[in-house]
Formats: C-alpha cells, structure tokens, sequence
C-alpha cells in the first residue's frame, strides 16, 4: 500500500513539474515581427520580435526577441539582446534552433522549449543553440 502511493505521489510531482514547466505563456509586448521560421515538422515556429521603445527610442539600444510558438497560445520568450545589428535564425534539425548574432549584449536566453500536452503522449522538445558568427550570412 505505502509503495503504491509513492509511485502515485511520484507520478503526480513528475506531471506537475512537466506541466508547469513547460506550458506556460509569456506576453508579447507591443512591436512587430520581422522574421519567422517554421520548424522543419511544421509544428512550431520562431520569431525575432522588435518591442517597442516607447519614448525611449533616442536614448536606448533597439533590443531584439526570438520567441518560440507552437499553436496559436503557447509563446516563450527564448533569447533578448540589445547593442546589436540583428540576429539570424536557423533549424538545424527539426528539434534544433540555431540562433546566430554578431555581437550583442544578451539578457536573456533560455537553451530549450519545451511544451506538454494532456492529450499526447509525447512532450513537444526543441533545443535551443547560441552561435556567434563574423557576419549574419555565416549564419
């Protein structure tokens, strides 16, 4: 009876941590988009984002987002950076995002997106790869 119910606690924290962990949902700030690439599976994209400045645009760096979506809901800020030209998205694989810059002052990335669903039995994984290059062609 007793390993009965630790298997069962045990089953519930791991369905709770995948959850929690993987399926939340960021808010977009005001902006646009300016580049999207479709997973090669066609089951998610990235995107760079441009936020808005406000009435900041003259004394601060223009900073650029990459966010990762799958469906229309589920959207995960991945990677923000200022004090740079741009950035190049890249799959390498159909689970694999490679993000591409020449020089940046980055405050932000997380090296994975990861997305849970109760009516699926896998869990949706795409990594998520940093790459400094000479110039974004390299890329």
């Amino acid at each position: 009876m007793i390993k009965l119910t630790l298997i069962y606690c045990l089953e519930i924290w791991i369905l709770v941590f995948i959850i929690g962990c993987g399926n939340h949902t960021e808010k977009l700030p005001d902006g646009h988009e300016i580049t999207v690439k479709t997973a090669p599976d066609g089951l998610s994209k990235a995107f760079v984002w441009l936020p808005d400045l406000g009435g900041f645009g003259a004394t601060v760096s223009q900073p650029y987002q990459v966010w990762m979506q799958k469906g229309e809901e589920q959207k995960v800020l991945i990677f923000e950076a200022d004090k740079t030209g741009g950035v190049h998205l890249a799959w390498k694989a159909r689970n694999e995002l490679e993000i591409c810059y020449e020089r940046a002052q980055i405050t932000h990335f997380r090296n994975f997106f990861v997305v849970a669903e109760p009516d699926l039995p896998q869990i949706y994984k795409v990594e998520i790869v940093l790459r400094k290059v000479q110039k974004l062609g390299d890329c």
